[in-house]
């Protein structure tokens, strides 16, 4: 994870909305690039999801709500890269 994983989550959490990576490229400050590697770890980590409906767009999980809560420590979490090429 990196400089603009926490900002992704936060702005997830508190907007309580799904949103695609070009909404976070203009609402936060990490480059877009920082913001993309964030989305792609988040989401390998179970930290954030695609809804069902919406392909492009992503929301946060209980998993990633717990994490910014601080009940979940995020050296124990486990990559799941399945699907990535």
């Amino acid at each position: 994870m990196n400089k603009a994983s926490d900002p992704v989550l936060e702005f997830l959490d508190e907007h309580g909305i799904a949103a695609p990576v070009s909404v976070f490229d203009i609402e936060l400050d990490p480059s877009r690039s920082s913001i993309s590697r964030a989305v792609d770890d988040l989401e390998a980590y179970g930290l954030i999801e695609r809804p069902p409906d919406y392909n492009t767009h992503f929301q946060i999980t209980d998993l990633g709500r717990e994490y910014l809560e601080g009940d979940v420590d995020a050296t124990n979490l486990e990559r799941d890269d399945v699907g990535d090429a």
